[in-house]
This record gives structure tokens, C-alpha cells and sequence, in this order.
């Protein structure tokens, strides 16, 4: 495994979800709906919600279409109705004490709040300040929300679409893993792969431990994408490390765990814990030492600072 490899880097799997992008982009620029109407992409945890919502917000037709773009995370615990309001202000490169809705007054705004789930009074709060912020204009403006089945949000705004991500399915899958994998489509490794039925049995494996969850596929498949044939020897290394998480947590809580850590130096240490066995007793500083000699990080106090940070997120055990 290439500790310093950020497993979700590569854009090649967006094939997945191609289909799903289109249907989110003709809804959001529908010009027969001109109230400010709702756009909804609901799902479980892993299903890819935010990527296919970013993939979205940063496409051409939306940057053309709009004239104002405003993206709000409430994925954070500490997401209330100040954080909400500063997040727009900042933005709009406006002054605190100017009115949001006085300054989206007349423009075509496309505001996305991104893991909308109203769990309790203080998002909920939040969700309802941000709406009161946004005028209606009648020209089209839309707002794009995430947000999980189970959770949900007051419906205050037209619903103009309520669009389901699910798991995929097992040729969808398998795609995805060697889209990671094999960026080319014409790889000749691709190919040899897709003919082997030894390693489709394998990629299968994976599959069922993702259950079809985009997200922990992107990152299996970036994990995959480090290790070089034999892949039959370097594949069932991984399922091995795999294995060994799984006897504390599924792979789908790590790739979650892996989701939500804020650098990309936290990810590669997260991820080089893979190359130990599951419950080994490991010396800080023996373990930063290796991190530095992977160019996870550079000094031996960042190095305690990542780990201290790990430990505090209750990642690994002290």
C-alpha cells in the first residue's frame, strides 16, 4: 500500500454516476419552474450524496446558469444558524451586518446545503434561518440539499425533485473498483482482469463488503489501485487487511471514519494502520517514524499532533 496515496482522489469512477448527475442537472435548470423550488438527493451514509452533489455544483451549466453560488456543509456537530449565516456572508464577500436576502434580491441563486439531516433543534434552526434568507425571486432559483431518509427537513420551499441514491449493483460495482483501478479503458491489465475469473470472484468479495456503497468502493478501489500484480497475491493482501478491521468494525464504518477526517495527511496516517495486524501494539514513536519515512508528515511533533488527533476521534486506542 502506498501510504501517501489518497484512495479518493481520481475522478474515474464518475461513470457511476453519470446517469444521476444529468437527471440532478435538468432538474435544477428547469426553466418552466420559476419559484425558488427544493432539489433533494436522499440516501444512506456511503451512497455518494455529496460527491454527486459537488460534481453538480461545479459543473459549467450551473456556473453559467446562476448567478450566485453558495455551498453550506451542516455535516459539522457544531452547525447552528450563526455558523450557517457567517458561512453565506463570507461567500458573498459581504459585511456581517448585511442583510443576505437584501443582496440576493433579483439574482438567480443555487444555494447547496450539503448533509441536511435535522436531527436536532439546533439544524433545524439553521435550515429554517437559511431559507428565511433566501428571497423569492421568481427566476428560477434553486436550493440543492443532502440529506439521509431517515432524518428529513421541513418542507417549507416546492419540492421540485426528490431524487434516491442507492447501492449499486454488482456489474455497477465491479465498474466502479476498476474504473479506480484502471483509469484506461483500453489498459490491457483491465482487460486481463475482466477475463480472470479468479480475481472477478475476488473483485466480488469486495463488492459484498462495500454492499454497493460508492463511497467505501472508492476508497477500496483507490487502496487496490496501489498494489501491483501478481493480483492475486496483492488483492488478497488486502482482503486479509480488511478482514482484520472487520473483526472490530465493517469496512463501511472505517471508510466513513476515513470520510470525515478534515487533511489528507490525516487519511494516510488513518490509512497506513491497514498494514498492522488487527489489535498490534504499536510504539508512537516508532509509528511516526514510519510516517515520516512515508512522507505522511514531515516532523515528529505533526506527526503527534495526527496521532493525538486520531486518538481524540477514538480512531485507535491510546
Amino acid at each position: 500500500m502506498a501510504a501517501g496515496h489518497d484512495p479518493t482522489s481520481s475522478k474515474s469512477s464518475l461513470g457511476a454516476f453519470e446517469a444521476d448527475k444529468n437527471k440532478i442537472l435538468t432538474a435544477l435548470l428547469d426553466t418552466s419552474e420559476q419559484s425558488c423550488s427544493i432539489v433533494a438527493i436522499i440516501g444512506p451514509c456511503g451512497v455518494g450524496k455529496t460527491y454527486l452533489a459537488k460534481e453538480v455544483y461545479t459543473s459549467a451549466k450551473i456556473q453559467k446558469h446562476f448567478d450566485v453560488h453558495i455551498w453550506l456543509s451542516a455535516a459539522s456537530e457544531y452547525f447552528d444558524k450563526h455558523k450557517a449565516l457567517n458561512h453565506m456572508r463570507e461567500q458573498l464577500s459581504i459585511k456581517e451586518d448585511t442583510v443576505t436576502s437584501s443582496f440576493l434580491r433579483g439574482k438567480r441563486y443555487c444555494v447547496v446545503i450539503d448533509d441536511l439531516d435535522c436531527d436536532n433543534s439546533s439544524r433545524e434552526e439553521a435550515w429554517s434561518v437559511i431559507l428565511k434568507e433566501l428571497p423569492e425571486n421568481y427566476n428560477g432559483s434553486r436550493v440543492l440539499v443532502t440529506s439521509r431518509p431517515e432524518y428529513g427537513f421541513s418542507e417549507t420551499r416546492p419540492i421540485l425533485m426528490l431524487y434516491e441514491v442507492g447501492p449499486r449493483g454488482d456489474k455497477e460495482s465491479i465498474n466502479i473498483l476498476l474504473n479506480m483501478v484502471f483509469p484506461l479503458q483500453n489498459d490491457p491489465m483491465r482487460r486481463y482482469v475482466a477475463d480472470e475469473n479468479e480475481l472477478l470472484r475476488l473483485l466480488m468479495k469486495f463488492v459484498k463488503i462495500c454492499k454497493g456503497l460508492p463511497w467505501p468502493l472508492r476508497i477500496l478501489g483507490g487502496l487496490l489501485s496501489a498494489e501491483g500484480p501478481p493480483f492475486s497475491y496483492s488483492w488478497n493482501k488486502v482482503l486479509r487487511s480488511i478482514q482484520a478491521i472487520e473483526g472490530g468494525m465493517s469496512f463501511i464504518q472505517f471508510a466513513m471514519r476515513y470520510r470525515d477526517l478534515p487533511s489528507h495527511e490525516m487519511r494516510a496516517a488513518f490509512l497506513y494502520f491497514l498494514t498492522f495486524p488487527q489489535n498490534a501494539q504499536i510504539h508512537a514513536k516508532y509509528l511516526v517514524n514510519l510516517w515520516i519515512e512515508e512522507n505522511i508528515t514531515e516532523h515528529h511533533n505533526s506527526g503527534m499532533h495526527i496521532l493525538e488527533d486520531l486518538v481524540r476521534r477514538c480512531i485507535t486506542n491510546p
